[in-house]
């Protein structure tokens, strides 16, 4: 019986290893930890309230990915990084 409660400690240890890793890998999934597409401002205009709308572009270089734009609104000009959050935070 002994043997049998170490077989299961360590298979619980290993489903609980996984189970992490499969969660870890669906939150970096959808929240743009693989996605390596090329984030620019393709064009932006400042308001009277300090506010900045920017017209972003997402390329991947891909013939089939193709071109995603979208627009973003913030107090300064975002970095590529910042683009690729703010996309994820819109889908």
């Amino acid at each position: 019986m002994p043997r049998m409660t170490g077989f299961l400690r360590i298979s619980l240890a290993g489903v609980g290893a996984v189970a992490i890793l499969a969660m870890a890998s669906v939150y970096a999934l959808f929240h743009g930890y693989f996605d390596h597409g090329q984030f620019e401002i393709k064009q932006f205009q400042w308001s009277s309230a300090n506010q900045v709308a920017m017209l972003a572009e997402r390329s991947d270089n891909q013939a089939l990915g193709g071109l995603e734009d979208y627009v973003v609104v913030g107090n300064h000009l975002f970095t590529p990084d910042e683009l690729l959050h703010a996309l994820y935070v819109i889908q």
